[in-house]
């Protein structure tokens, strides 16, 4: 279908964001801080395929991977996103604030042409110049004054914050003599007097507002175009140093995309080559008539890096790029113009090193860029990158040392500089100037010394695995904070030595991996959730709690958790793994028994992986280890007394259960499954419990509301209370033998108006809602007869 050609036409509206917060104020007036945002995508793009050779019947993977694929396509794909930021006084009646409106815009053209040929690791992108002048982006801010009255709808006003730019209003005005305008002078006042004592409209405007236009343009001759940054501003002129003041006012912001004139361009070329044929496609680093770069890195670049780098060793010499990426621009005189770029490593030494080059192509200008990366040991790594002319204008290098810091685990990055180009210094002036105050603002102390010139220090110290000392040394200032804490623990015992770079990069990916992941932990009558809240929970005998479930729509895995029927201190674990059912128990010899759907797996068929290839179960330790990561339930480690829990990054808050909902969130945690929140741990925990038809399958417990059993005085009114969370009773036909005080939200009503507990979910009484504590049943005793077969 694609080799005929496909036309989409799409376009979907999008909530962002929402986010709505309401504060109590001393005056007794609430304030609302919101932020509501929206957008629109569209797209329309007509793509075809063309495979050569053509496949003949339906094409396999196979034949597609030795054929070279084009892809063309031609179209447009934008985004508006309309964001309204509020803060002020809201309530029923009226409504005052301020309104800070975000409109952005974003255009994006997809007209190229893309070739791929797996069998010779090549790609290739081909695209026209630009032809005429685009908008790319178009970004809008203006700040109003919003006030509003429900009884008076007509009342609404919403009155810009600040007026019409001054030099607008002086150029609209028109002179007009003192005769024909007599009402704009005193007559009691002389001339000399109004100039000093009045004061005309254009002055007063001009001491609250101010108006400036900036544009400023970046031309890239080679591929025939211009982009041009276009920005538009109205803030307070009294307070222009001010950051906030410049965003509260009106500001436009707009990168466009401008033909070059006169431009001999006919096409631009992208191609990206990887493995033996990389060196083939670098032309002039290889035919120009100088020494080629490698030969010059040998020579004077080689020598200032010597001291630096361990050796003057070039991977040109030894081994063909790792990719290579030319990038031509074809003019229509055959004249052709671009950059091209090779990237050299060797990682099968104790050393490992990565060399990048990069020149332009039809210059005589001979700009080239040549950076020197190498792992100088476990501990420490290098870059020296230089550039410009022959690679001798400009010069930075890079140093990235671990160690401690006093006796925490620290990371230091140093990066110095003999030579930099004036854009880079001019940019470094811009940062400086608002260092100080965005250092303030994120809560950083500042110090005021002399530090080397030329130079950036930055540290990173772990104290603990949650938090972090950050200090950052500039040649005039030094800026630290100490415990900031971080959104989850990183492991601060660093990875094993090794030679083997590839076993230090995957263990450095194992790392990350397991720093986005979250683990629940159950041991004993302690419990820790995904977000790292720990609470005490005695599970009663027999019923299975949900220990983590699933919480979308379709659940792909629930995790239940019991006390085994032989001990009060061991567990029982069942998974729920979409249709498979996985439950480990200990047995009366203590080893943990296995049974798959209803079929014990005997410990010596171990691993066990079920038919689908997509659930695992092994042995580790003393315990077994269930994994399902394409479900994102990463591992369940169970020794019959310990559970954890562990699920991957794409279930963040999508959780529930007793281990939470994996949101980050650490004081509003007990979610019972109506969504409501618990006032104890024990009442949480009771709300995740299983419920069973009878005794018979082991749990002698149910949920049930309960009255308090007294009369209680509200409002000088007798009332009857009911609870309003689930309580545990005993089933029908047993008796408690041990009990347990919980506190729980109860609901109320009057005597005079007797409540039917058929009608309890009615809302009418439940605005009368108190706490109170009632005891609930954690173990009962049943007759045999009752609860056997």
């Amino acid at each position: 279908m694609l080799q005929e050609g496909k036309t989409l036409q799409l376009s979907k509206p999008l909530l962002v964001a929402e986010l709505r917060g309401i504060y109590p104020t001393s005056i007794g007036l609430p304030l609302e801080m919101s932020l509501v945002s929206t957008a629109v995508a569209t797209a329309s793009v007509t793509a075809q395929v063309k495979i050569l050779p053509v496949p003949t019947g339906e094409s396999s993977l196979a034949q597609l991977l030795n054929s070279e694929i084009q892809i063309s396509t031609d179209g447009t794909l934008s985004m508006a996103v309309s964001t309204k930021a509020t803060v002020g006084i809201n309530t029923e009646v009226i409504q005052v604030g301020r309104e800070l409106d975000l409109m952005t815009h974003t255009t994006i053209p997809v007209k190229f042409t893309t070739t791929i040929d797996v069998k010779e690791r090549n790609l290739k992108l081909q695209y026209d110049p630009c032809l005429r002048e685009a908008d790319l982006l178009t970004v809008r801010t203006d700040a109003f004054s919003v006030t509003r009255n429900t009884e008076d709808p007509t009342a609404d006003k919403k009155v810009q914050l600040l007026p019409e730019s001054t030099e607008n209003y002086a150029l609209k005005s028109h002179f007009k003599p003192e005769a024909l305008h007599p009402e704009g002078k005193d007559l009691d006042l002389s001339d000399e007097t109004i100039s000093t004592k009045t004061e005309t409209p254009t002055v007063e405007k001009s001491l609250h507002s101010s108006a400036g236009q900036n544009i400023i343009c970046a031309e890239a001759l080679t591929f025939g175009f211009i982009v041009c940054f276009e920005t538009q501003s109205q803030n307070d002129a009294n307070l222009v140093g001010m950051l906030l003041c410049k965003v509260i006012g009106f500001n436009r912001l707009t990168i466009s995309l401008k033909p070059v004139p006169s431009s001999a361009l006919e096409r631009v070329e992208i191609e990206i080559q990887t493995g033996p044929k990389s060196a083939a496609k670098i032309i002039q680093m290889s035919t120009i008539a100088e020494k080629p770069v490698i030969t010059q890195l040998k020579g004077r670049v080689l020598r200032q890096l010597r001291g630096k780098l361990t050796t003057d060793k070039k991977l040109g010499d030894s081994f063909p790029p790792i990719f290579a990426i030319v990038i031509h621009a074809r003019a229509s005189d055959g004249n052709m113009q671009g950059y091209e770029l090779a990237v050299y490593a060797d990682t099968m030494i104790s050393q490992p090193r990565v060399q990048i080059m990069a020149m332009e192509l039809g210059s005589m200008e001979k700009w080239k860029v040549c950076v020197d990366a190498e792992l100088q040991n476990d501990h420490k790594a290098l870059m020296v990158m230089q550039w410009g002319k022959d690679c001798q204008e400009y010069k930075m290098t890079v140093e990235e040392v671990t160690g401690r810091l006093a006796t925490n685990p620290a990371l230091k990055i140093k990066a110095k500089w003999d030579r930099i180009p004036p854009t880079m210094k001019y940019a470094g002036k811009v940062l400086g100037a608002y260092l100080p105050w965005t250092a303030e603002i994120l809560g950083f102390t500042e110090k005021w010394q002399t530090n080397p010139s030329k130079q950036l220090s930055f540290y990173l110290a772990a104290p603990s695995p949650s938090s972090l000392d950050m200090i950052l040394k500039t040649p005039e200032m030094t800026i630290y904070k100490r415990n900031v804490p971080l959104p989850f623990a990183i492991p601060t015992d660093g990875i094993p030595k090794s030679s083997d770079l590839a076993i230090r990069f995957s263990k450095t990916i194992t790392n990350l991996a397991e720093l986005s992941s979250s683990e629940c932990i159950a041991e004993g009558e302690g419990f820790t959730t995904f977000d790292g809240v720990q609470y005490m929970y005695a599970m009663p005998d027999g019923c299975f709690h949900i220990l983590a479930l699933d919480c979308l729509f379709t659940p792909r895995f629930m995790i239940l958790m019991k006390l085994a029927p032989t001990s009060d201190h061991l567990q029982v674990v069942k998974a729920h793994i979409t249709d498979n059912v996985i439950e480990i128990l200990p047995s009366v010899s203590g080893e943990l028994k296995l049974i798959y759907n209803n079929h014990e797996i005997p410990s010596i068929n171990l691993p066990f992986i079920d038919t689908h290839g997509k659930v695992m179960v092994k042995r580790e330790g003393q315990g077994l280890v269930l994994s399902a990561k394409q479900y994102g339930l990463d591992r369940i480690y169970f020794s019959g007394e310990r559970t954890e829990l562990r699920i991957g990054a794409i279930m963040r808050g999508r959780m529930c259960g007793m281990c939470g909902h994996n949101d980050g969130e650490t004081n509003l945690v007990f979610h019972m499954p109506d969504g409501k929140m618990a006032n104890s741990a024990g009442s949480f925990a009771h709300s995740w419990m299983l419920m069973h038809d009878s005794c018979r399958e082991g749990c002698k417990l149910q949920h049930d509301r309960v009255d308090l059993g007294r009369t209680l005085s509200i409002f000088g009114e007798p009332s009857h209370c009911y609870s309003a969370e689930p309580v545990l009773r005993c089933a029908p036909g047993c008796s408690p033998i041990r009990t347990a005080r919980l506190n729980i939200s109860v609901h109320c009503h009057t005597t005079d108006s007797p409540l039917n507990m058929d009608d309890y979910a009615s809302p009418v009484w439940k605005k009368a809602a108190m706490m109170d504590s009632v005891l609930s049943h954690t173990e009962c005793s049943c007759p045999t007869d009752q609860c056997s077969g």
